[in-house]
């Protein structure tokens, strides 16, 4: 009797009304809150500017160009992929900021999915996989770079399709006439294992774990063909199948280092000498550069300890953390979901094998990046894989102890405990990570309740110059990719974070400034700039403006906009104005 129980338990899940009714139920529960979230105001960080300068450089006819810069030179910091892909959507929506953030949208409510049967496909079951994919479209983080000009959407469809191909294709029936189908996936495979190098360069993690995974697969082919040459000589079969498995991880690894070298071929014809990622790689928290080995030492053991403690059980679970405290109750839970996940990918076995090495390579790579640059972002795309592994992992342990007491668990208890901890520890937490999205995407401008009157003063400056300096006024500000959206596409320079006034008073020389912001959103403006103005070379600077909102603090400093001549001359200025 319990054997026919579980079997129907399972015959009904593995139905196609099972499937089809829990697509209805993913599409409608993205459908909700994707709609509520969704957030019609530009994000406050300058990478989504900077995406999208570059697609509209693309449809313009300019090619890969910084245009937001007051030369327009090619651009060698942000890779092509995912301006490629804004220049697409804007040929049919021109300068339709809203038109981009939609279709990163559908990016991830394709890649929801997607993961669907990918995940059915690594885990045999339909329960896990469906409330994967729940928690996903209501996973407040994922949510938020589905709403913004980010390339973390288009970089998460790419590895879903990416790690779905690899694990659909069978290398034995490639370029055959049974296995013209395995043959025809080949070809979006290779285009999307190299694509995703120019989406996002964190994709290296995935592309090396593939070349890796196949190579793998290789090795275990040339030792099965030597074991079955000892036992029969003659086996035409066996070798074919093993040079099928050679060429699939020879493409995969040539055509990546083709792409490579081209792109960085490219980047040295336009003149970049050096990676701004490894600049960026090497600078500490407080500006100074990794020098010793303690240096190292200090970054990975903190990385560690925040990424296990903090920013991966909260990708899961949506806990509360604080980045200065390290509590014994966070160790222990950080400890436990490490071990859940790891136990998760030792059951899948196999199938299992990319998946350990993608996460694995992108872990590496977190260990060792800065600290002051960590966060959920920088492994958005696993997040959706975490959530399974830790689902599955709870199925895996009901399995392995039914194994060694030698009696299996009905197949709904495992399933049960796994919809109890969705249920009553994750659900609650989601649901209030979304209501603070909610509310923000209520207030569709940004205003000094929900920006504060720092960011408020900034934009109502930058937008007072669009309106009233010349088209030839050179502007410095500490974000020029939002001054190029506020002042109505003028362009813009920048100055260093860090520097003593000599060295800012030459960039500004170097830029030929006629005009500065200085604003308090940040402190580097106030610390870095102002110090020339007050102090080192009061007679190049005049004054023009002051932006200040009503009732403020009085230790909150205003927003100063000035009239910069490097020869210290008097020169005729705007009127001077004042805004509250």
């Amino acid at each position: 009797m319990k054997k026919k129980n579980s079997y129907s338990f399972k015959q009904f899940f593995n139905s196609r009304f099972s499937l089809y009714a829990m697509l209805i139920v993913i599409t409608i529960s993205f459908i909700c809150t994707y709609s509520k979230v969704y957030d019609v105001k530009l994000d406050l960080n300058g990478d989504n500017i900077h995406y999208y300068a570059l697609g509209k450089a693309l449809t313009e006819g300019k090619g890969f160009t910084n245009i937001m810069s007051f030369k327009e030179t090619p651009h060698t910091h942000f890779p092509p992929g995912y301006p490629v892909f804004v220049a697409g959507v804007m040929k049919f929506f021109p300068n339709n900021i809203n038109a981009v953030k939609i279709a990163n949208g559908l990016l991830l409510f394709a890649s929801i999915l997607l993961l669907f049967f990918l995940l059915k496909k690594l885990s045999g079951s339909i329960i896990i996989p469906f409330l994967t994919c729940i928690f996903c479209s209501m996973h407040a983080e994922i949510l938020r770079y589905a709403t913004i000009m980010m390339s973390e959407m288009l970089f998460l469809f790419c590895s879903i399709c990416t790690i779905y191909l690899i694990l659909t294709i069978r290398p034995e029936r490639l370029f055959t006439k049974q296995g013209y189908r395995d043959t025809l996936l080949l070809l979006p495979l290779l285009f999307l294992n190299n694509y995703i190098y120019f989406v996002r360069t964190m994709g290296t993690s995935l592309i090396l774990a593939v070349i890796l995974y196949t190579g793998i697969l290789f090795f275990k082919q040339i030792i099965r063909y030597f074991r079955e040459r000892k036992q029969k000589p003659e086996n035409p079969n066996g070798l074919q199948r093993l040079l099928r498995y050679g060429l699939l991880f020879l493409l995969l690894a040539g055509s990546f280092a083709g792409t490579k070298v081209m792109w960085d071929i490219r980047n040295e014809h336009v003149g970049k000498t050096n990676n701004d990622y490894v600049r960026d790689f090497l600078k500490k928290p407080k500006g100074e550069v990794m020098a010793t080995w303690n240096d190292w030492k200090e970054r990975i053991g903190n990385n560690l300890i925040t990424y296990t403690n903090k920013y991966i059980p909260n990708a899961i679970l949506y806990t509360s953390y604080d980045l200065k405290v390290n509590s014994t109750a966070e160790v222990i839970r950080g400890i436990g979901v490490i071990l859940l996940l790891l136990t998760a990918l030792f059951f899948l076995g196999e199938k299992g094998l990319l998946l350990f090495l993608y996460l694995g390579a992108t872990m590496a790579v977190l260990l060792v990046w800065p600290e002051q640059y960590g966060g959920l972002r920088y492994f958005i795309a696993t997040i959706p894989f975490l959530i399974f592994l830790f689902f599955y992992s709870i199925q895996a342990i009901f399995w392995y102890i039914g194994k060694r007491r030698k009696k299996e668990f009905p197949a709904a208890l495992p399933i049960a405990c796994i919809v109890a901890i969705a249920m009553f520890f994750m659900f609650p937490a989601y649901s209030k990570a979304l209501f603070e999205k909610k509310e923000l995407a209520k207030y569709k401008s940004w205003s000094p309740q929900i920006a504060g009157n720092a960011f408020t003063e900034f934009t109502t400056a930058m937008q007072w110059c669009g309106k009233n300096l010349p088209d030839s006024a050179r502007m410095i500000c500490r974000k020029p990719e939002l001054y190029f959206v506020y002042s109505g596409g003028k362009k813009c320079g920048n100055f260093s974070q860090y520097g003593k006034p000599e060295e800012i008073l030459r960039q500004l020389i170097d830029q030929k400034a006629t005009h500065i912001i200085i604003d308090h959103w940040f402190r580097h403006a106030y610390v870095t700039v102002y110090p020339l103005i007050s102090t080192h070379y009061p007679e190049k600077f005049k004054f023009i403006g002051k932006f200040e909102q009503q009732g403020k603090q009085s230790n909150e400093p205003p927003t100063l906009i000035y009239e910069f001549h490097p020869e210290g001359r008097k020169i005729p200025s705007l009127r001077s104005t004042e805004r509250n």
